[in-house]
């Protein structure tokens, strides 16, 4: 009763051509449900699918959509209940829930790859932020089968080799071989999320610093005054002193887009990770102290990922301003560490 049919149309085509694609002849019925926190497939002979309704883009919808018939096509879940029973059978072997850990984590990532092949780097980071924050996200409920995978450290490793593709695919052949060694344990176990608030601090921390550091594009400083004849414009999000904040702008040759006024001590880290929608598109993104002094970089390929270490205390905005006369979407993050 608290799920809805699927019924937006880009979802719908995303479906009809996987199912084409892949050449899955079941029939296969996509629900919307507000109550759940993460999305699941029940049913071998008619599966369905239940995606959480909870304030999610087209894109995410088709990200999450994409990643559950991945694992639909591979019989995943079909295994992973077969696991669970061997599991409860051989509870004693700690070999066998070794086994099952190692491969909850590699099934995830192959799922991953598939998932976002071809896709930008602005999907893939849309991605990370989805794992990221369906693992947050009413942590007291243990599910069944969850898109986040088992614990924290898995998950962060996921969100690293997520965000950087050439990882991702030195990666297949560990997991071809891992796979083959877990012939008769090949499953995920039945909990997907930790219930405590713990977790959800621990990996707040953990898979934001994780997101970001795995970024670095080894960028040159330009440290210089400020004399620039260009409107600012105040982020709407609210810069905190330590820890992170999404991104998602709009800016030209004739904006820049500044942030409030942070207090940074000597020592103190800015990481900037952020992606323009195409890797032609040029931005820059840097610090302004209170001298009217600034230092920044420019992106690369239509990204930066940066760390600046601040070398002086004092107040400092961050800032990030087009250097094209087109306006250009950015989404990301920025960390502060102080």
């Amino acid at each position: 009763k608290l799920s809805e049919l699927l019924t937006d149309g880009t979802s719908i085509e995303t479906k009809t051509g996987l199912l084409k694609k892949w050449a899955i002849k079941r029939i296969l019925v996509v629900f919307m449900n507000s109550v759940i926190p993460s999305p699941f497939i029940i049913g071998f002979v008619k599966p369905r699918i239940f995606l959480s309704k909870n304030s999610l883009s087209d894109l995410e919808t088709e990200l999450i959509l994409k990643h559950e018939m991945t694992h639909l096509k591979a019989k995943d879940y079909f295994y992973r209940r077969l696991m669970f029973i061997l599991c409860v059978m051989y509870w004693f072997n700690p070999a066998v829930h070794i086994f099952l850990d190692k491969f909850i984590e590699i099934n995830e990532m192959a799922c991953d790859e598939a998932t976002l092949k071809n896709c930008s780097a602005g999907e893939r980071l849309t991605y990370a932020k989805l794992l990221r924050d369906m693992a947050c996200s009413k942590p007291d409920i243990e599910n069944i089968i969850c898109l986040t995978g088992k614990t924290a450290i898995n998950l962060q490793r996921r969100i690293i080799n997520i965000m950087n593709s050439k990882k991702m695919m030195k990666k297949i052949p560990y997991i071809a071989l891992s796979t083959l060694i877990l012939g008769i344990c090949p499953v995920i176990s039945y909990a997907a999320t930790n219930g405590s608030i713990g977790m959800q601090t621990y990996v707040i921390d953990k898979l934001d610093k994780g997101i970001e550091e795995t970024a670095d594009t080894k960028l040159i400083e330009y440290p210089e005054m400020d004399n620039t004849d260009i409107a600012e414009v105040m982020l709407e999000e609210i810069v905190p002193v330590s820890g992170s904040v999404d991104i998602d702008i709009n800016v030209n040759g004739k904006i820049r887009v500044i942030t409030n006024t942070v207090d940074m001590r000597k020592g103190s880290k800015v990481t900037f990770t952020l992606y323009a929608d195409n890797s032609n598109d040029r931005f820059r993104v840097g610090l302004l102290n209170s001298k009217n002094k600034k230092v920044f970089v420019n992106s690369r390929s239509g990204e930066v990922g940066h760390t600046f270490t601040v070398n002086t205390s004092g107040k400092y905005r961050l800032f990030i301003e087009g250097l094209e006369n087109k306006n250009i979407h950015i989404a990301g993050s920025l960390y502060i560490k102080n």
